[in-house]
C-alpha cells in the first residue's frame, strides 16, 4: 500500500523517476504533485463530439509508385494548411524495425532503477539525457511521464553513447527513418510550390536529429493528470511511432480530437519551425498526450530540425502580398530555450517571434 503521506510531501523538483516512484509506492490516487490545474486537465465536454466527424487525415505514400505523386502532394499541402498533423501509410518504413524498437524501449524502462538514472539531467540541451515530465524545474505540476532522449545525427558514431539495451534496434531505426524524413522533405517542399530540395537545404548539412522514447505508466486517477500538457513542436517536422494504445489528441477547431492509430502507420507532424518557414501557411498544431488507468503506453518520436545556430526566418516565397510577413528572424538556439525553460502551455513560445501589426516587419538581408 503507498505511503500516503510521503506522496503528499513529493515536491516537483524532487521527482526524478515517475516509474521508480510508482513501482515502489503503488499508489492508489494521483500524488499531489502530479495533479494539473484544472485548464491542463483532460475532459469530455472538450473532445469534438462524433456528430463533427473530425478525422486526422491519412495519407497513401503507395500513391507515389503509381504516377500519382501529384495526388500525394496536393494531400499532404492540405494537411499541413488545415490540421499540422497527417498518419502516412504504405511509407517502407519497416513494421518489423518499429515493432523491434518499441520492445527495446520497453526493455530499457523495465531496466534497474540506478541504470537509467546514470543517464538523468536536469539540463534540456544536454542531447543525450533521461528525464521527467517535461522540465521539472519549470513545472508546477508534474506530468505522467518518464523519457530518455538521445541525439541521433551520425548514429554511427553516437551509438556508442547510448544505452546498450536497444543500441542495435535503435540504430537500425535511424536509418530507415531517415530515408523517410528524406523522401517527406521533398513532398512538403513541393506542397509549397517549392524546389524538392528546398526544405533539406535549408536543414542543411548541420541538421538536428533527436529521438525520444516515451513512456507512460498506467495511472490511478487519469482525469486528474496529463501525460503530456497541451504543446507544439520545436521541430520542422517529427515523425512518431507509437503503440496501439492511443492518448494522443490533436486541438482542432477549438476541440481535442482523439488520434485512433492504424496499425502499421506513422504520425507525422509539423513543429513551429515549420510554421515560421512557411510564414504561417502551414501550421504546428497544439496537442497533448491523455493517459489511463489500464495500460502504460510507449511511443518514439524522431525530431528533425535546423542546427542551434542556425537563423530560422520565413522562406522568401512564402511571403507575398496575400501572406505578409508574419515571424522575426531568430537563432534557433534562442527559440528552443525559450520552450525549454518554461511551463508548458501550448504554442505560446511563437509569441516571441510573431510580427504583430504594431510592429515593423524587419527586412531580410
Amino acid at each position: 500500500m503507498a505511503n500516503e503521506s510521503v506522496l503528499k510531501t513529493i515536491h516537483p523538483s524532487d521527482v526524478k523517476d515517475l516509474k521508480f516512484l510508482i513501482d515502489s509506492t503503488r499508489p492508489n490516487a494521483v500524488p499531489e504533485a502530479y495533479i494539473q490545474p484544472l485548464k491542463y486537465r483532460p475532459a469530455k465536454s472538450d473532445r469534438a463530439s462524433s456528430t463533427r466527424h473530425d478525422t486526422i487525415p491519412v495519407v497513401d505514400l503507395a500513391k507515389l509508385k503509381n504516377g500519382l505523386r501529384q495526388d500525394v502532394i496536393s494531400a499532404i499541402g492540405s494537411a499541413c494548411e488545415e490540421w499540422g498533423f497527417f498518419q502516412i501509410i504504405n511509407h517502407g518504413f519497416s513494421p518489423l524495425t518499429g515493432q523491434r524498437m518499441l520492445e527495446a524501449t520497453e526493455k530499457f524502462f523495465n531496466l534497474p532503477v540506478e541504470d537509467r538514472m546514470a543517464y538523468f539531467s536536469l539540463d534540456m540541451t544536454k542531447p543525450l539525457r533521461y528525464g521527467t515530465s517535461h522540465n521539472p524545474t519549470y513545472d508546477s505540476a508534474l506530468q505522467w511521464r518518464d523519457y530518455m532522449y538521445l541525439p541521433c545525427k551520425l548514429a554511427e558514431e553516437n551509438v556508442q553513447t547510448w544505452p546498450a539495451v536497444y543500441r542495435k534496434e535503435a540504430l537500425d531505426y535511424v536509418k530507415e527513418m531517415n530515408n523517410l524524413k528524406e523522401m517527406l522533405l521533398e513532398l512538403m517542399s513541393e506542397s509549397l510550390h517549392l524546389a524538392p530540395s528546398t526544405l533539406r537545404n535549408v536543414l542543411g548539412p548541420d541538421m538536428l536529429h533527436n529521438m525520444v522514447l516515451n513512456y507512460y505508466p498506467a495511472c490511478p486517477q487519469p482525469d486528474l493528470t496529463i501525460g503530456f500538457r497541451e504543446h507544439s513542436d520545436k521541430s520542422t517536422i517529427t515523425i512518431l511511432l507509437q503503440d496501439g494504445i492511443g492518448g494522443l489528441e490533436v486541438h482542432h477547431k477549438d476541440c481535442w480530437v482523439p488520434l485512433q492509430p492504424l496499425k502499421d502507420a506513422l504520425l507525422v507532424n509539423l513543429g513551429d519551425v515549420m510554421e515560421i518557414l512557411s510564414n504561417g501557411r502551414y501550421k504546428s498544431i497544439a496537442h497533448r498526450v491523455t493517459v489511463n488507468s489500464n495500460s502504460k503506453r510507449l511511443s518514439i518520436g524522431s525530431f528533425y530540425n535546423v542546427a542551434y545556430n542556425a537563423i530560422i526566418a520565413p522562406l522568401p516565397h512564402c511571403v507575398d502580398e496575400t501572406h505578409p510577413l508574419a515571424f522575426k528572424e531568430v537563432m534557433f538556439m534562442d527559440f528552443f530555450k525559450k520552450f525549454v525553460s518554461r511551463d508548458l502551455d501550448g504554442k505560446n513560445a511563437l509569441d516571441y517571434v510573431r510580427i504583430t501589426s504594431m510592429e515593423e516587419p524587419y527586412s531580410s538581408k
